[in-house]
């Protein structure tokens, strides 16, 4: 059991209304969520003209989206400064972040776990292809919720942890480089 209170999302996240009808001349970035907790990335650049939808809901850095539809395969991540202003469709709800109870990084963290997945897993419904997060679902789900201070202790941690395996990673593929090549003169 957690030492931490078990919080709402929804008392942490409240649905961004930032809706834009679009321009057919003016182009658009739009984000896409990539599965198994990777976060967000930038789908591509498109006019208006060639989005199906009249209007889309723009986003702001810090903002969790989430994709209803692969939800339950981790598709969902904190809005990066370069995604700031991008659009996205009624199949990627914005959430603001309350910043007096929850620091976006630690969100971010904390939607990378197994089971936050299984949180969205529960929060969806529908049959085979058609299973999708259902939004009153997901903010009625709690997680545990430390203050803001051990949140920027814990993030502080888990972003070094991180460094140091993708350091690791970078020697790792610069030695194995580095093996290949001594292979390939040796044998030449």
């Amino acid at each position: 059991m957690s030492r931490w209170p078990s919080v709402p999302l929804g008392e942490l996240l409240w649905p961004n209304t930032d809706r834009v009808q679009l321009d057919p001349d003016q182009t658009y970035a739009q984000v896409t969520a990539r599965l198994w907790g990777k976060g967000l990335a930038l789908r591509g650049h498109v006019k208006g003209s060639e989005i199906a939808a009249a209007q889309q809901n723009r986003v702001s850095t810090n903002q969790f989206v989430i994709s209803k539809i692969d939800a339950r395969h981790g598709a969902f991540g904190i809005v990066p400064a370069e995604l700031d202003g991008a659009v996205v469709s009624n199949d990627f709800p914005a959430f603001n972040v309350d910043p007096d109870k929850a620091l976006p990084e630690f969100v971010a963290w904390v939607a990378r776990t197994g089971w936050f997945i299984a949180i969205c897993k529960s929060a969806s419904e529908g049959s085979t292809n058609r299973v999708r997060l259902k939004e009153s679902r997901f903010l009625a789900q709690s997680i545990p919720l430390p203050t803001t201070t051990e949140q920027q202790a814990i993030v502080k941690r888990l972003d070094q942890a991180a460094a140091a395996i993708a350091a690791r990673g970078n020697a790792a593929t610069a030695m194995t480089s580095e093996v290949e090549a001594t292979l390939r003169a040796a044998f030449a």
